[in-house]
């Protein structure tokens, strides 16, 4: 059974190193295993491994893009209602 977690642990680091997304796995699978399947807090702290890595990825790449306010672009109210109706669109279907 340890050897799935394991392996588990040295593909998540890969993952979140390639996916910014992929930080956010540790902090799922830590409450599903906490709340939904309800273990007891001693049985996740496993997971507190993942959740560390995940901490070290986001500190680490946050610098790498800076955005500054000129990088931004802000678009109008009118342009603004049309881009949620496209995606809302596109999601109904």
């Amino acid at each position: 059974m340890w050897i799935w977690y394991v392996a588990s642990s040295i593909a998540f680091p890969a993952g979140a190193a390639v996916e910014a997304d992929g930080g956010s796995a540790s902090l799922i699978a830590l409450a599903i295993d906490y709340w939904w399947l309800g273990r007891p807090g001693v049985r996740t702290l496993g997971l507190g491994v993942w959740v560390a890595m995940a901490v070290y990825f986001v500190m680490k790449t946050s610098d790498v893009q800076p955005v500054t306010p000129a990088d931004t672009l802000i678009p109008p109210v009118g342009q603004r209602l049309l881009v949620a109706g496209d995606a809302f669109a596109f999601l109904s279907r």
